[in-house]
């Protein structure tokens, strides 16, 4: 309340001592500084009326209108937030710059008016109150804090507590405001994204500044040529002597070599800078995503993931390095041309920059909207990628249905909607540019006017006009490449949203536990287990699950589909973290381990088990290949019933698996995983449907490698068939999220009216139809 009341406070504060301080230096413009009522009045009352060129009523003027803003503009915000004015109000103060330069301008034609105290002081508190106008506005409507406190102070409990309904439930009045402050929080970021962006080039600064090097060389070389142009041009129309041509040609040949070849120093370093950035951005955005729980890939497709870890990366490095190179190499050259500028006439360079004012509103008004639309094609170009990765991922499946035609419209539909945005980027760059070019042709005309004005007046020489004229040229190219920049940052801000809210997320669960004891007995526990998935949250999965698998039995999880068996297990591996209760292993809860050793003594086989693209050896080996040895890996390969197949393969355990394992068949695949599982002397074998998918051959082999991989271990299997069942030690049956019976095959069959009796006859009668058929 205080905050509101002080902003409030300052406003009023502020517009009085404008309008006073603009109105009080009416009666200073003369010569002395004494100030005389009779002047202001003489202005103040156009007694002798109104002429731009000696008039300084303008400033009062300007002052009212720009005071009669802000108090509008606070009226509104204690109303409602309004945002979309900030780009107004900016235009506005924009639009006061170019008014000083022209007044400035004006008042040189009588230069006797500018030792005029009072005008020095119109235009420096003109100045000021632009300055602390800004932060004053921005502090108002750009803070969602104080937004709330407002609506506070000015709409009493009834809309305010709208906002705090229960269940969450919002009026539409108060969804709007929520909806507005969220747009603000969301957009102010902008800044620190670029300077996110920025950030990553300090890493390679060695490089950077380089290239820096070579560049000043380059912009100094550039900065000169003009001045050296205009006098090959000037001793050639002048028709002065041979040696002063023939020196100027020699000096600007120079500049010229050394410019060339600074420029290709220069642009390598800069190139190779790039691939660094790229290189970082992307090794850092992948290493923060393999430590995203698994709840984050549930929620988020793999292509759009991609598209973030490929294009849009290699947007924000492309566009970000050759940014800092643009940048600063215009940097340099616009310094230089503004010094020679000033020094051949003042006066023509404040023309130069009356219309900046404008084209920097413009640049901002382009770059908030291409901010938009380069987001908004960033995600339309990953779901297409969503939409190629899925359908070639899975070809054979899209072959079998013939659906080739129906993938290609799906992914022509998505090319076509990022088309369609893109054409709006289009006709907003033919806007922008278009307006740029005006911009600058009117400037050169006004140059061309003004410069023929004052060469007229015998103010300026005929070559100091052409020597102007192409530093003007130099200027406008440095000020075009400002512009370019502002907008290729925008376009990499959109690019880099997702990646850097990806990038700098932290993970709902970590992997941060230190214990790691000398043995496992394999002991595991569930404790009063609930469980409810992230992507939906309000179903539960697990309601209160108990049991307990003791050191080298064999446990198996029995129910119908969706009960949720394969649910405990990815608990068991920490995929998620249960809502409440705890799993332990060995009494310890499974969070309290060292990640990698917890995966070395808890292993898994699944229904569908995955391969990577490598030979036999990298699959069997894979994440332990620092430690085990060559004799381990075949003998966890005879343990798995594959060693044979393997050693009578062309190249052994060289043979390449191919991508997800597809050079090997569904028996074979299953057998390279347990033999994964397996090397690393797990206390705990997980097998979760690990024979489902087989033929009848092949899961008898599985089955008798499996048989051998439980001697000594803890095993806990999911599975139907009751072959594989009724041999565990104990059977825990669960139906619809809680644990019904538990008990061993003979057991749970005495029980008739039972679920796992009925299961049991179940299989058994399909069984019966099988033979029968």
């Amino acid at each position: 309340m205080k905050e509101v009341i002080l902003v409030l406070t300052a406003t009023v504060i502020f517009v009085y001592f404008d309008v006073v301080v603009s109105t009080i230096a009416l009666g200073l413009y003369k010569p002395s500084f004494q100030f005389s009522i009779n002047l202001l009045e003489h202005y103040l009352f156009f007694k002798d009326g109104y002429s731009f060129l000696t008039s300084p009523v303008d400033f009062v003027i300007l002052s009212l209108f720009r005071t009669g803003i802000l108090i509008i503009g606070v009226y509104y915000f204690l109303k409602k937030v309004t945002p979309k004015w900030n780009l107004f109000f900016v235009g506005i103060e924009l639009t006061n710059i170019s008014f000083t330069f022209l007044k400035i301008l004006a008042f040189a034609e009588h230069p006797e008016q500018l030792g005029y105290f009072g005008f020095w002081l119109s235009l420096v508190w003109n100045e000021i109150t632009f300055l602390a106008l800004i932060p004053l506005w921005y502090g108002i409507y750009r803070s969602p804090k104080l937004h709330r406190q407002t609506q506070e102070l000015w709409t009493p409990s009834e809309d305010y507590t709208a906002l705090t309904t229960v269940d969450g439930d919002l009026t539409d009045s108060s969804n709007t405001r929520i909806s507005v402050v969220k747009m603000i929080e969301e957009r102010i970021s902008t800044f620190e994204h670029v300077i996110k962006l920025l950030d990553y080039c300090k890493h390679y600064a060695p490089w950077f500044a380089g290239g820096f090097f070579f560049l000043t060389i380059y912009s100094l070389a550039r900065v000169f040529q003009p001045k050296y142009t205009a006098q090959v041009i000037t001793n050639i129309v002048n028709i002065k002597q041979m040696s002063d041509l023939v020196n100027s040609v020699g000096i600007l040949a120079s500049l010229c070599v050394v410019s060339s070849i600074s420029s290709g120093f220069k642009n390598g370093l800069f190139d190779y800078a790039t691939a660094l950035v790229n290189r970082k951005m992307r090794s850092d955005l992948f290493r923060s995503l393999v430590q995203q729980e698994i709840g984050f890939f549930d929620e988020r497709k793999t292509g759009e993931i991609m598209s973030r870890l490929t294009s849009d990366c290699q947007t924000m490095s492309a566009t970000v390095s050759s940014n800092v190179n643009v940048f600063l190499r215009s940097g340099v050259m616009f310094i230089g041309s503004l010094i020679f500028m000033l020094t051949i006439s003042w006066r023509l360079t404040l023309v130069s920059f009356i219309a900046v004012p404008f084209i920097g509103f413009i640049t901002k008004a382009y770059g908030a909207y291409y901010d938009k639309l380069s987001e908004k094609t960033q995600s339309a170009i990953a779901q297409a990628n969503q939409i190629a990765e899925q359908a070639l991922g899975s070809i054979r499946t899209v072959r079998s249905f013939a659906c080739e035609l129906k993938e290609s419209d799906r992914f022509e539909a998505e090319l076509n909607r990022t088309l369609k945005i893109n054409g709006k980027k289009s006709i907003a760059y033919s806007g922008y540019t278009w307006l740029n070019e005006l911009t600058d042709n009117a400037i050169l005309v006004a140059i061309l006017f003004y410069g023929g004005h004052l060469v007229l007046t015998d103010k300026m020489e005929v070559d100091g006009l052409f020597s102007f004229l192409l530093y003007q040229l130099q200027l406008g190219e440095t000020l075009y490449n400002f512009g370019w920049v502002f907008t290729s940052l925008m376009e990499s801000v959109g690019a880099s949203r997702k990646v850097f809210e990806y990038l700098y997320r932290q993970p709902k669960i970590t992997y941060n536990g230190m214990l790691k004891p000398t043995a496992i007995e394999g002991k595991v526990a569930f404790n009063d287990i609930v469980f409810s998935y992230p992507t939906r949250a309000s179903t539960l999965v697990l309601n209160r699950v108990s049991f307990t698998v003791n050191p080298g039995e064999t446990v198996a999880l029995v129910g119908p589909s969706g009960a949720g068996k394969s649910s405990i297990i990815s608990l068991l591996e920490h995929f998620y973290e249960p809502r409440n209760g705890k799993i332990t292993l060995d009494n310890y809860g499974i969070e309290e381990y060292d990640h990698k050793y917890f995966h070395q003594k808890v292993a898994m086989v699944s229904q569908e088990p995955v391969l990577h693209d490598g030979t036999v050896r990298y699959n069997i080996l894979y994440g332990c290949e620092e430690w085990a040895t060559e004799s381990e890996m075949i003998r966890a390969a005879k343990l798995a019933n594959i060693h044979e197949f393997i050693m009578e393969s062309e190249k052994g355990y060289d043979t390449q698996c191919g991508e997800k394992g597809v050079q090997m068949s569904g028996g074979q695949k299953q057998r390279i995983a347990i033999a994964r599982a397996l090397v690393r002397e797990p206390a705990v074998l997980i097998l979760d449907e690990a024979t489902s998918a087989l033929d009848a051959e092949s899961e008898h082999i599985i089955q008798t490698a499996l048989a051998q991989c439980a001697i000594g271990r803890s095993v806990i299997i999911i599975a139907h068939r009751l072959s594989t069942v009724e041999k565990a030690d104990r059977i825990v049956v669960i139906n619809k999220g809680k644990v019904i019976q538990t008990g061993n095959h003979k057991t749970l069959m005495q029980n008739s009216s039972g679920l796992y009796y009925s299961l049991v006859q179940r299989q058994l009668l399909q069984q019966a139809d099988e033979s029968d058929a």
